[in-house]
C-alpha cells in the first residue's frame, strides 16, 4: 500500500524506569534488601551487550530520518559484550557491597549470549551508540537504587530466583 515504515528491533536497552523484570533491577533489588554473602550471580558465564536508552533514541530518530531505511528491519543495541558477573560485580561496587560473590544457576529458557549486529544500521544512517556500557548501567542502577531505597517495590516484575521459577513449573 506505498506505506513508509522501518521495524527496529530493540536489543537490551536500559535505562531509568524500564520495568522490573530485567536483570539491572532485579540485581538492586538484591543489594537494597540486603542479601548476603556470598552474593549469587544468576547466569555469570552469560554475556549481555547493554545499550542506554540515550543511544537507542539517537538510533531511532536516525532510522526514522534515513529515506535509505525505509522498509528496512535494524537492530539498534551496542555491541560491547559483558558476562553477568562482570555486570552484577559492578552493581555491587556501585551499591558498596563488600562481600563475596559466586556463580549460580540461570533463570530458565536464559540464552548463553545477546548481542545484536547494528552493522546495517551503522552502514545505512551512520548509528553509533556513544555511551559506554559502565556510564549506562550507573545512571540504570540510580534509578533503581533510589526508587527502591524510597521504600517502594514493583508492582510486577519483582526479583524472583531462578530457583523458585523452576521449583513452580516443576509443580505444574
Amino acid at each position: 500500500h506505498n506505506y513508509k515504515c522501518i521495524i527496529i528491533r530493540y536489543q537490551n536497552i536500559i535505562g531509568p524506569d524500564m520495568g522490573f523484570g530485567h536483570a539491572i533491577p532485579h540485581i538492586v533489588e538484591r543489594f537494597v534488601q540486603g542479601e548476603r554473602s556470598p552474593f549469587k550471580i544468576y547466569g555469570h558465564d552469560q554475556t549481555r551487550a547493554f545499550c542506554y536508552i540515550d543511544d537507542a533514541v539517537k538510533g531511532t530518530v536516525s532510522a526514522m530520518e534515513s529515506d535509505k531505511a525505509v522498509g528496512e528491519i535494524y537492530h539498534i543495541g551496542k555491541q560491547c559484550e559483558i558476562t553477568m558477573e562482570t555486570l552484577t560485580k559492578y552493581i555491587g561496587k556501585l551499591m558498596g557491597y563488600t562481600g563475596k560473590f559466586e556463580g549460580a544457576m540461570t533463570y530458565p529458557g536464559s540464552v548463553s549470549r545477546r548481542c545484536p549486529n547494528i552493522d546495517k544500521a551503522k552502514s545505512d544512517f551512520g548509528y553509533s551508540p556513544n555511551i559506554d556500557w559502565e556510564k549506562a548501567v550507573s545512571l540504570t542502577v540510580d534509578w533503581y537504587r533510589k526508587f527502591f531505597n524510597s521504600g517502594r517495590s514493583p508492582q510486577l516484575g519483582g526479583f524472583e530466583p531462578p530457583e523458585t521459577i523452576l521449583e513452580r513449573s516443576n509443580k505444574q
